[in-house]
């Protein structure tokens, strides 16, 4: 229902780049925080101003247990993932001494009582470090060389290729062509890590337009599924939004709950297989057939609106707005043999309330619906 789109999109990417699942009750609530406090103010700003906030967000430092860091003590979980997942990736040149180093610099990152970012400068490992081609300073705030190695980190050039490339395969497809990305990490590196002019050139770029089909990933089935029939959600019924994330989990992306720090997966192999494809059926099913107590839809409104009209128009306008382009021939010939009717025949208006739910789950589930 938001009218940004893109945005949307962004903080939904984000927060799969810096994965926080909900794994236990303090995380479900920091993790929620970290969405509205972290990823929703940077999702379309600079990188290296996002990923000093992930690194600060409480839910991250509990998940990963850099609050538990100290000199003497260090744990290398949030290193380790920062430099892997969050920036070089784990071809980008690091060893496990450069892991080391880098928890050795964020001890005595933490936060306080009121889940606030806190430095705690006792527990902090102030020995000289070299990481990166990053030297640390010998004078100044040791919490500041934490951030400063931070933004050092955002601005290689291995981290703006890692994370060039997990865009374009999240935005164009599972192999994206090394020109793309070229074009993307020329454009983090003249505007400074700023995520906006990076996207800017991506849907600009011509393999961008003539990108291949991709299987959507559950999330985005269910959105779109959910608005092509005018589907809304009471926000205040408790009821409704439990059967809505129920429907989420059984279709196998239930919001944060991706166990491991990498994220739900972005390629059409974590997805595209017969489980998946039957559980989009069984919610199209739900969906189309006024079945889902989740969701109150329009389509029992178009279906009447069509009432009175020749079959041509009818699959023509449901396809137009459940499809949101033109009809198939292959699906044309699969609705009339669904209904057996000729294209200028006027169904009744019982025929048309028995078969318009089924005609909208074939738009809804048929090969090209489960792509974008």
């Amino acid at each position: 229902q938001s009218p940004a789109q893109l945005y949307e999109r962004m903080v939904e990417f984000w927060g799969d780049h810096f994965n926080v699942p909900q794994v236990s009750p303090p995380t479900t609530i920091t993790r929620i925080v970290m969405d509205h406090d972290t990823l929703r103010p940077h999702a379309l700003g600079r990188f290296d101003e996002l990923l000093v906030a992930t690194a600060q967000s409480p839910a991250m430092l509990m998940y990963l247990n850099n609050f538990q860091s100290s000199v003497g003590a260090i744990n290398e979980n949030y290193a380790r993932e920062l430099l892997e997942l969050h920036t070089v990736g784990v071809d980008g040149g690091y060893d496990e001494d450069d892991i080391v180093s880098v928890a050795r610099l964020l001890t005595g990152w933490m936060f306080n009582r009121d889940l606030e970012f806190v430095f705690v400068a006792s527990k902090h490992d102030a020995s000289p470090l070299s990481i990166l081609g990053w030297d640390r300073p010998t004078t100044g705030d040791p919490m500041a060389h934490g951030v400063d190695f931070l933004n050092h980190l955002a601005r290689l050039p291995q981290t703006a290729r890692f994370v060039c490339h997990k865009l374009a395969v999240r935005f164009v497809g599972d192999v994206p062509p090394v020109e793309l990305i070229d074009v993307m990490e020329a454009a983090w590196h003249e505007h400074d890590t700023a995520i906006a002019p990076v996207l800017a050139v991506m849907v600009s770029h011509a393999s961008f337009v003539d990108a291949p089909p991709k299987f959507n990933r559950p999330w985005d089935y269910l959105v779109q599924t959910v608005r092509s029939v005018g589907g809304t959600v009471d926000a205040a019924n408790r009821s409704e939004l439990r059967d809505a994330y129920g429907m989420m989990r059984d279709l196998g992306q239930a919001l944060f709950r991706w166990p491991s720090p990498d994220g739900y997966p972005d390629t059409d192999a974590a997805w595209l297989n017969a489980g998946a494809v039957l559980a989009r059926w069984d919610f199209a099913t739900k969906v189309t057939s006024s079945d889902s107590s989740a969701f109150q839809t329009s389509l029992p409104d178009k279906l009447a609106g069509l009432r009175g009209t020749p079959a041509h128009t009818i699959f023509d306008e449901l396809a137009l707005s459940l499809r949101h382009e033109p009809l198939t021939e292959s699906l044309r010939a699969v609705a009339s043999d669904l209904t057996n009717w000729a294209p200028d025949d006027v169904p009744s208006d019982d025929e048309l309330d028995l078969f318009g739910p089924h005609l909208a789950f074939v738009f809804l589930a048929g090969p090209n619906a489960l792509y974008r």
